[in-house]
This record gives C-alpha cells, structure tokens and sequence, in this order.
C-alpha cells in the first residue's frame, strides 16, 4: 500500500481531517495534502513518530517502503541533481544542479531513510519565488544602509554589463573609493514547506550555493557574498571557510529580516593570502 493511502485510509478511519491532523503534526495543510495526495514523504523522522501518535499506528508501519514495482520513495542520484537546480533557483538551476554531483551529496542521499518526492505545483512555486524575491530586496536594503552608515558610496550596478563574465550573480553593487570596488550577491531565503520536503541537506546546499561563483574570472577588486536568513546554513556556510581553493575574496552574510539588520559577516576566501578581515568587510 502506498504511503499516501496509508494515511488517507487511518485518518478517515480516526474520523479526522486533513487540516486537524496537519496543525497536530506541525505542517501545513497544504504539506499534509501532498502526503496523501503526492504520496510525498515527510523529511524528518519526528514527522513520522508524530504522523503515527495521531492516526494511532505504528511509526515502522509508515517508515514501510510501498510495494514491489511502484516508483513511490524512490529517488536516484541523478533526480537529486536536478531537484537540487531548482531548489536553489529555479530559473537558474540548470547552471548549478550539477555541483550536487559530489560525495557528500550523494553520501547523504544514502544515508536519508526514508527517501522521498518532492511535488510542487505552479502556485507552490510561485509562492516560493516571490519570498526569494522579497528577501533578496530587504537584505539588500540592509546591506546598502549598512554602507551608508560607515560612510561608503554605492549604486546598483546594470548586469548588462556582465556579459562574457563566466558567473554571474543575483545583485551587484558598484562601490566607490575602497579596496573593493563591486560587489556581487546571492541570496538565500529559507523555506519551511521546501525544506519539509526537499531532498538537500544543508552540507550540499553549503556547496551549491559557494559553487555558483567558483566559475568567475580572478579579481583582486571585486568581492561576493552568499547572503542567507538562516543561521544553520550560516554556519554551514562558514565550515566552507580552510577547505575550498576559491582565489577571490568571499564572504557570508546573515540577515535578520524581522528586526532589519545585518547579524554577522564571515570572510571564507580572500584573493591575497594575507589579507585581512577588516579591510575585506566593508560593513
């Protein structure tokens, strides 16, 4: 029996609804319908031990994979590449999926027990596209305030005038009279019912999302940051930091969008050997 019949038929038989057993377990109710409907599985195993509490099962009996001969719970290493493209950005992914191609990628996906589908509809993904958006323009708000308090001048720069560059990122400022003179972003926003669901782990996320500049030309002038609203994937990002050849200066950001300001800023490469935090961190 798949996964999704299995709760249909326990819910139904518990006289519940959907949206009950959805607030009992702490997802969405929109989550809880793709369990049943998608036959999608949860990502955590409290989800699982919670799933069986409340329909009265046991927790093995849905852990169960589905019969012989179904697809259900079955993703190979390849689906994880591309899930992992447009997870990160689904307008871009292609350019990045590939670096999830990586032992720790793939020792991860066996290591996750149970496996499961990710199934996103048009409105799921639009929905997910405007919190990116919405972040990248408040971090970037932050950011340029931040400057603007230690005196530093910048504009927004025109991504017309990347072209032929080998990277490319989301944003970039154009900074006037320091060390460094542009300034390339890329941004970040967890998502609760992505991460509930998604097949990547914070490991590869790390990787992904340090691997989109690790194609841009050299330049001592230009720094780039990966800018983020979580401090997991912050730290994540920052063991990055002593195991990467990257020969530019790059750095992670970590934003708190609630309260509106920039938390913390680590360095994770420099272009010259000997350079300093300070001089690097314009904020």
């Amino acid at each position: 029996m798949r996964f999704g019949e299995k709760l249909r038929k326990l819910r139904t038989a518990k006289g519940l609804h959907q949206d009950e057993v959805a607030k009992e377990i702490g997802v969405s109710r929109r989550a809880y319908i793709s369990y049943e409907k998608s036959n999608v599985r949860p990502r955590k195993r409290s989800t699982f031990e919670k799933l069986a509490n409340v329909l009265g099962c046991d927790t093995e009996y849905l852990l169960a994979e589905d019969s012989p001969g179904t697809l259900s719970g079955l993703m190979t290493s390849a689906s994880l590449i591309t899930l992992g493209a447009s997870m990160i950005n689904p307008v871009v992914g292609a350019f990045v999926g590939v670096a999830l191609a990586t032992e720790s990628g793939i020792r991860s996906l066996e290591q996750k027990k149970p496996k499961e589908v990710l199934t996103y509809n048009n409105d799921m993904m639009l929905e997910f596209e405007k919190k990116q958006k919405q972040f990248r323009a408040a971090a970037l708000g932050i950011i340029i305030t931040a400057l603007a308090d230690r005196g530093v001048r910048c504009q927004m720069g025109d991504k017309a005038c990347l072209k032929g560059e080998r990277a490319y990122p989301d944003d970039f400022l154009v900074i006037t009279d320091q060390e460094i003179s542009s300034w390339w972003f890329i941004f970040w926003a967890m998502d609760p019912d992505v991460d509930e669901h998604a097949q990547i782990f914070l490991p590869d996320r790390a990787d992904i999302m340090f691997s989109r500049f690790s194609t841009a030309k050299a330049d001592p002038g230009r720094k780039a940051s990966i800018v983020v609203d979580d401090v997991s994937l912050f730290d994540e990002l920052c063991e990055i930091k002593g195991r990467n050849s990257y020969r530019g200066n790059m750095s992670v950001i970590l934003i708190d969008t609630e309260n509106a300001q920039l938390e913390k800023e680590e360095l994770l490469s420099s272009y010259y050997i000997d350079a300093d935090d300070d001089k690097l961190s314009i904020i």
